[in-house]
């Protein structure tokens, strides 16, 4: 499990494709110094399993399913990338409860600068939608968000400037694929009554 709350923006050094997906070859932080194989390190809020690391790189494999979910086909060397490692007991739960398991990719549709803060408005199909609601958590690309409105099929959020420092959302563009995953309780409510609602239907 992570929190959202990315600890490290690295570049992308290498994809190589593979049998069965790509092995991506990422920057390790300077200060990651404990690191072990097989630890759950979250990339631009994926989940994946760390393989091999040198003093200044990571490797990971990402398979086909992941790929078809994610916007992780379409990076390239040189991209920035978020990155937080896995909760521990003494971790702090500042953002909410992610689980690294994307639900599907969102489109940018707007973003307005206001001082030094930014508006972003990004459109998610209607799978994706049932599981959002007003001034709840939403995942957004690794970075945990609150959502401030909901219009049509569009979800806006606000970005403060610490959060544009710390990640890679500075860099987003119109129309760029960003990973969504929904917030874990509101998924959880809406599955439970809407299998509820469905029996109820059956016993009538």
């Amino acid at each position: 499990m992570f929190t959202g709350l990315v600890k490290s923006t690295q570049n992308i050094l290498k994809k190589e494709k593979v049998e069965g997906g790509y092995n991506f070859i990422v920057q390790k932080p300077e200060s990651w110094v404990d690191l072990e194989i097989g630890e759950s390190i979250c990339i631009n809020g994926i989940c994946l399993t760390l393989e091999e690391f040198t003093q200044d790189a990571m490797k990971f494999f990402v398979g086909l399913e992941t790929l078809s979910k994610t916007d992780f086909l379409y990076l390239k060397p040189q991209d920035l990338v978020n990155l937080e490692r896995s909760l521990t007991l003494q971790t702090r739960l500042g953002g909410h409860l992610v689980s690294g398991h994307v639900d599907g990719v969102g489109l940018v549709t707007e973003l307005i600068h206001q001082g030094d803060c930014l508006k972003l408005k990004v459109r998610l199909n209607d799978d994706l939608l049932k599981w959002v609601v007003k001034k709840g958590s939403i995942c957004v690309s690794g970075v945990s968000l609150t959502v401030n409105e909901i219009e049509n099929n569009e979800v806006e959020v606000f970005l403060i400037p610490e959060t544009l420092k710390q990640t890679n959302l500075s860099k987003l563009t119109l129309g760029a694929a960003v990973n969504i995953e929904c917030d874990q309780l509101v998924k959880v409510v809406v599955e439970k009554f809407k299998d509820i609602y469905e029996h109820s239907l059956r016993a009538h």
